[in-house]
């Protein structure tokens, strides 16, 4: 891991040159080291945390909540904000705006996300977890020090911490509580499910019985009945957080989730990575106010409720990597809110009776963001297309094709090949990603298309691609190539066909030489004097 950043403001000495960081080594718990609550290092992180305003410090302490050295991602953050009502826009009138909050207004969750984070980075307190170069950074991590700092200076008031600074399950002042491994000996005494508004799951692999058990009274609480008593929840956070593939969640049953039918103000929903979800009960329907739903990665779900289409408040859904899920739910063009949405899986056979065609997208006007899975090789067809560009706000655009029968699909549907028409790739779009193409050739679509309409960053992973075509892509700025054993170009040709190009990435790509990339496999483009 990388020295954290030292924090502006004071000396200049870094975290290793502090005597809290000599007490840190010698196991000594830095949450009750004297040395490190007088050391100029904690000092300056106590000018910068009471400097912040009660938002900003919430934010903080979200971060400082997980578990020390791990890498936090900026989805998860800007989803909880979200479910948190962090990140809403200003109530008063435009007239009575100022500059500063008219321009907000008009910024995404995740532009406001980006902001904090970088706020945050700049100030020394958190660090990006990942090469730079590619872009935007997308997962940091807090340094052990600043984290016990952090924990110090918020008291109990968002999370609440025993006397050595370890999370607990209690509620917090902001009637907040976590999910922690459970042990009987650690019972939370204070925790009332009328009074909680945000349950997260930190590190808990059973997350149903555990908080069966803290739920429990005399009483018998059967199936549910534990869920639905937690009536004024906003944040359900159950699902995986965690990047290491080791770390395991499952749930002893899917009926537990029964009791969302009373959970009528919650906004943000996540079971991503839960094994034994099979089902989504109807009642998720009922959730008028849900945001967020997010079941990526439960490996076990074989459908989605058709009354997913009641969500008319719904912005984002995530039902990737869920290999089971056949086809999508009908009604989805109901969900006229909706910006972003990964794992539209296309049925290798769409009917009129049950969903999997793309054409159902055709009212989600506000749609920024699409993952889609698609079961036959002919995708995308004419009409497809025709769906793609009929969302206006459509930016950042990734298929991956899973079919193992070319033959599937085609029914009743014209494909790109088999027409001479002049396709082009859906308007205005900025990403790109192509995972597993079936065919040697680079889609019609879009080496036959206007030049100006190329995306500025193309990702192409796995598939049979053996050649990238001739014509120049001149939008073309970051160039991803990963598992592409069958594609054969040089650096020349790929200078060629992509004149623009800054940054490549090529990972097991056998047949591309004579790259100069280094030893991660990446080229960045030197900058001009």
């Amino acid at each position: 891991m990388t020295t954290a950043q030292t924090p502006s403001g004071g000396d200049s000495s870094s975290p290793k040159e502090s005597e809290a960081y000599k007490d840190f080594h010698r196991r000594l718990h830095p949450h009750n080291c004297i040395s490190f609550s007088n050391s100029s290092f904690y000092s300056k992180i106590q000018t910068i945390y009471e400097a912040m305003d009660d938002e900003n410090k919430f934010f903080l302490s979200c971060i400082a909540m997980l578990s020390e050295n791990e890498v936090v991602k900026r989805r998860l953050l800007t989803n909880w904000w979200v479910g948190e009502e962090k990140l809403l826009k200003k109530t008063a009138s435009t007239e009575e705006k100022t500059p500063e909050e008219k321009e907000t207004d008009e910024k995404t969750p995740e532009e406001l996300v980006d902001e904090i984070l970088d706020k945050f980075r700049e100030k020394g307190l958190i660090e990006p977890a990942e090469k730079l170069g590619k872009g935007r950074v997308k997962n940091y991590r807090m340094h052990p020090l600043v984290r016990s700092a952090v924990i110090a200076l918020s008291g109990n008031k968002f999370f609440v911490f025993n006397n050595d600074g370890i999370l607990t399950a209690n509620i917090s002042e902001s009637n907040r509580a976590c999910i922690i491994k459970y042990q009987p000996e650690n019972r939370p005494e204070n925790w009332k499910m009328e009074n909680i508004d945000t349950i997260f799951n930190v590190s808990e692999p059973f997350p149903d019985l555990n908080l069966q058990q803290l739920t429990k009274k005399k009483d018998s609480i059967l199936g549910g009945e534990w869920l639905s008593r937690m009536k004024n929840v906003k944040v359900l956070y159950l699902g995986r957080w965690l990047r290491s593939p080791a770390y395991h969640i499952e749930v002893e049953s899917d009926d537990f989730l029964s009791g969302l039918k009373s959970m009528k103000g919650l906004r943000l929903l996540s079971l991503q990575g839960i094994s034994n979800i099979s089902k989504i009960p109807n009642a998720i329907g009922r959730l008028k106010n849900l945001i967020i739903m997010d079941v990526k990665e439960c490996h076990n779900l074989e459908a989605l409720p058709n009354d997913v289409s009641l969500l008319h408040n719904l912005t984002y859904l995530d039902v990737s990597n869920c290999h089971i899920l056949d086809r999508m739910p009908k009604g989805i063009s109901s969900l006229s809110k909706l910006q972003v949405f990964k794992g539209f899986v296309i049925a290798a056979e769409p009917s009129s009776d049950s969903g999997g065609a793309l054409a159902e997208l055709a009212g989600l006007k506000e749609l920024w963001k699409l993952s889609i899975i698609a079961n036959s090789n002919h995708f995308p067809t004419v009409t497809d297309l025709d769906t793609l560009h009929g969302l206006p706000k459509l930016r950042n655009l990734a298929i991956a094709w899973e079919s193992k029968q070319g033959s599937h699909g085609t029914k009743g549907l014209t494909s790109v090949d088999q027409t001479s028409q002049a396709l082009l790739p859906p308007k205005d779009l900025e990403k790109l990603g192509l995972q597993g193409f079936p065919k040697p050739k680079m889609p019609y679509w879009l080496v036959g298309a206007s030049k100006s309409l190329c995306p500025e960053k193309l990702y192409i992973k796995g598939g049979m691609l053996k050649t990238l075509g001739n014509e120049p892509q001149e939008s073309v700025k970051t160039l991803c190539l990963k598992f592409l054993s069958d594609l054969k170009t040089d650096w020349k040709e790929l200078q060629d066909k992509f004149p623009s190009m800054v940054y490549l990435e090529k990972v097991k790509c056998p047949r591309v030489t004579l790259c100069p990339c280094d030893e991660d496999g990446v080229w960045v483009k030197p900058p001009t004097n």
